[in-house]
């Protein structure tokens, strides 16, 4: 069962802001208030830059920023399957089972 939600918080946004704010609520398909909540509990906090997580953060945010260019390329059958190889070599070398690693070529 969810805690009651009985401790109101009064802030106050420019209409730039606000609109920003409500604009972000939609995209993500939540209420405003539901949206602010967990922005505001359970946002990354700031993070070392050389630490172990900003590190992986940042290695993330690469590889989803490449994917997004990839998926966007029109790739032909044969550079799909040396993205799949490469792919399946890169995690085998970090130690993924390789029953988790399913190529497309047969």
């Amino acid at each position: 069962m969810s805690e009651v939600k009985n401790r109101p918080l009064t802030i106050k946004f420019s209409e730039s802001e606000y609109q920003l704010l409500q604009n972000q609520a939609s995209v993500n398909g939540l209420p405003l208030a539901t949206y602010a909540r967990e922005r505001i509990l359970f946002d990354v906090p700031q993070i070392e830059h050389q630490s172990f997580e900003f590190k992986v953060l940042k290695a993330l945010s690469y590889c989803v920023g490449m994917l997004s260019t990839v998926g966007n390329a029109k790739l032909s059958e044969e550079e799909i399957i040396e993205v799949d190889e490469e792919a399946a070599r890169i995690m085998k070398a970090n130690g993924l089972d390789l029953d988790m690693i399913k190529l497309q070529t047969k």
